[in-house]
């Protein structure tokens, strides 16, 4: 329910914008709770959960649940102290991407650490019990690092790798049970090379109907990075798409049209992938794309400006046909932003600009989000890397529940709000009035809203009582 008050007769006001996004902060981290969460989140029921890369007491990262109204903070996990030159330990180091979830067992990846100090995978029920390393990395052909947040299909969990494999050191796609048996090297990518290399730094994105969809960050033809699709029995690699070299514009700038350097997987829709590319585009600070699972129709559905955000990290959300996403900077603020923007290029939106961080202590919300969002309801979930009072990250939350706006005209005043706003529908919410908000009864408007540039508006004459307007769903 969205509401605002009026006290019609007696003053009369601009109350609110047509749509004001509010941004509400679930948990600011200090360091002992975690610090830096790189990756995003994934909802189980009413809680988030998610990993922070540094923090917790021996400083390596946690796990951690909120509730999502805030409440009920709580530490899963604190990743031990890594020991001796080769910086192992029993359980992992720095989670740098989120956690999956089936049934009461969430699982993720420590990016180092681990009976080697190459990574890890792990399992852990969401209480935070029964944790489980179910594969260290070796940096063989195991593959080394692991970068990528992990898919889950049928009772298997696919993932990538930074480094390892062999000759090229390039890193690998891997699948392996939930029960940590069954470890398999699906593909060993081959490198920056600007012929034939098929790729480097590798994060798989998209599983279905037995086939792995990704992106590499560099290689493929013109070491830009590429989209590829592999069978989940590690056969039939190939590439979909190589994104294009960059070459001098006018300014004397390099740029490309379709972006570089993927650094998220892709999010699979019917027959499209839809992904981020962290720099290249119109002004080398980052697009949003599409391609078909065929290689066919790549599309460049927007190139960031800076003033719209800059330099996109984390994956893309879909929520119905639109896309949700973050840039890691730019924005009006600097600190990078929130946006939407629909499956066909149209009705890009920024939805909120993180606020400035230059000044340490100044920070609320969070800045430099380098993750995926949850769309749930009508709001959007997300961590933020640094910001809040100890610059150490966020959890957020963005109500994208429809505002009031009200205006005078005359003898009259007017009530309006948003018949839709960056893919949520408000054509089912309702105004109402009442006379007194300490024991109120509410009555429905009798007059329909008349749409005007997109906007419901009601006409109410203003009478000698004040009145009180709200919307409800």
């Amino acid at each position: 329910m969205s509401s605002l008050s009026l006290a019609v007769g007696l003053s009369c006001f601009l109350a609110a914008e047509a749509i004001a996004q509010r941004v509400t902060v679930l948990h600011t981290f200090t360091g002992p709770d975690g610090y830096n969460p790189r990756a995003g989140l994934i909802l189980g029921g009413k809680t988030l959960y998610g990993t922070t890369y540094w923090g917790g007491g021996p400083g390596n990262g946690t796990v951690f649940a909120v509730n999502l109204d805030g409440s009920g903070f709580r530490t899963l996990h604190q990743f031990t102290p890594v020991l001796g030159h080769n910086y192992t330990n029993g359980d992992g180091a720095n989670p740098a991407t989120g956690l999956v979830l089936s049934g009461r067992t969430l699982y993720g990846t420590v990016y180092g650490g681990g009976g080697y100090g190459w990574g890890a995978v792990f399992a852990i029920d969401i209480d935070g019990s029964n944790f489980v390393v179910l594969h260290s990395f070796t940096r063989g052909e195991d593959g080394a690092f692991p970068n990528g947040k992990l898919l889950f299909h049928d009772n298997v969990l696919y993932g990538s790798t930074e480094y390892g494999g062999s000759p090229a050191d390039s890193g690998v796609a891997f699948k392996l049970n939930v029960d940590g048996t069954g470890f398999t090297t699906l593909h060993v990518f081959t490198g920056f090379g600007l012929e034939g290399g098929d790729g480097r730094l590798a994060l798989v994105g998209a599983v279905a109907s037995d086939l792995l969809y990704g992106t590499t960050v560099s290689g493929g033809k013109a070491a830009n990075g590429s989209v590829f699709v592999l069978n989940t029995n590690g056969s039939g690699f190939n590439t979909l798409y190589a994104f294009s070299a960059e070459v001098l514009n006018s300014s004397n700038v390099y740029v490309n049209g379709d972006g570089a350097n993927p650094f998220a997987g892709c999010v699979l829709s019917r027959s499209t992938l839809y992904g981020t590319a962290q720099s290249g585009g119109d002004v080398r600070l980052g697009t949003v794309f599409s391609v078909n699972v065929d290689g066919s129709g790549f599309t460049t559905l927007h190139s960031f400006n800076n003033n719209d955000g800059s330099y996109p990290y984390g994956a893309l959300s879909l929520s119905g046909e639109m896309l949700y996403g973050t840039t890691s900077w730019g924005g009006s603020l600097g600190s990078g932003t929130v946006f939407a923007i629909r499956t066909n290029g149209a009705d890009f939106t920024s939805i909120y600009n993180f606020t400035d961080d230059s000044t340490p202590g100044t920070n609320r919300d969070g800045a430099f989000p380098s993750s995926d969002l949850v769309v749930t309801g009508d709001a959007l979930y997300g961590t933020a890397s640094f910001g809040g009072p100890s610059d150490k990250g966020t959890v957020f939350t963005i109500s994208l529940s429809p505002q009031l706006g009200i205006i005078s005209a005359g003898t009259n005043v007017i009530v309006s709000w948003p018949m839709a706003y960056a893919g949520f529908d408000y054509s089912k919410y309702r105004l109402q009035w009442t006379t007194n908000l300490a024991s109120p009864v509410w009555r429905a408007i009798s007059q329909g809203p008349v749409l005007v540039d997109g906007l419901n508006t009601v006409t109410n004459p203003i009478g000698a009582y004040q009145q009180f307007f709200r919307l409800i769903q």
